[in-house]
């Protein structure tokens, strides 16, 4: 038996071309949803949105660029469509020693994690309200809750993330808009293997579950 359905259901899913956000676009579509993957590399979500098959849509944007945005936004209304699911699962990663992190370099990563999904909450969550029901996730990460080296801007912005699901919750949810935070482990997708590779000599860390492994939990 299903744990819940979502038919007649819309999520939007940043970075949904690959890792986890695909995982989740899965999980969606097998639920009864329809989904709408973003992201910047469209031969990708193309590729990805044929694979997932029905229900799967995409439109490509930049979601650190805000006109990007508006125009995804606008894109959808023509469409035809309203966002239910919000999921701002699109990031970057950069492992390097705390010291040696720039201030360009700190910023890219609070761009791309922390302001952009402000400005996602900021263009779809009133027509939420306006409904009266809707749901948005945001994916934190569990160096929100634990030290671990290398990753001092990666933290710096999961940890904001964090912070911003109380602070949207405290607004949003007596307007009937649930807003909730994922702190995900070692997830099997490109943005941890990148890294991974280029410092296997320095020894294992904890293995990491396949995004397969979040449709089954």
């Amino acid at each position: 038996m299903s744990a819940f359905k979502l038919d007649g259901r819309t999520a939007l899913i940043t970075g949904g071309a690959s890792g986890l956000g695909k995982g989740m676009a899965q999980c969606m579509l097998q639920q009864g949803a329809q989904v709408v993957l973003t992201g910047r590399r469209e031969a990708l979500l193309r590729e990805t949105c044929k694979e997932l098959g029905h229900g799967a849509h995409y439109v490509a944007a930049d979601v650190t660029r805000t006109e990007d945005l508006l125009d995804l936004k606008n894109t959808l209304e023509r469409m035809g469509m309203h966002i239910d699911i919000l999921i701002s699962n699109a990031g970057v990663h950069l492992k390097k020693a705390c010291t040696s992190v720039c201030k360009e370099e700190f910023l890219r990563l609070l761009d791309t994690h922390v302001l952009a999904c402000h400005e996602l909450v900021r263009l779809f969550a009133p027509p939420m309200c306006q409904r009266g029901q809707g749901c948005i996730l945001l994916i934190s990460s569990m160096t929100a809750f634990m030290g671990m080296p290398n990753v001092i801007a990666y933290t710096a912005a999961k940890s904001a993330l964090k912070g911003m699901v109380c602070a949207y919750s405290s607004e949003l949810a007596p307007l009937g808009v649930r807003v909730n935070g994922i702190a995900p482990g070692w997830i099997d997708s490109p943005m941890l293997t990148k890294p991974c590779r280029r410092r296997s000599t320095q020894g294992p860390h904890s293995p990491a579950h396949t995004p397969g492994f979040i449709r089954q939990a």
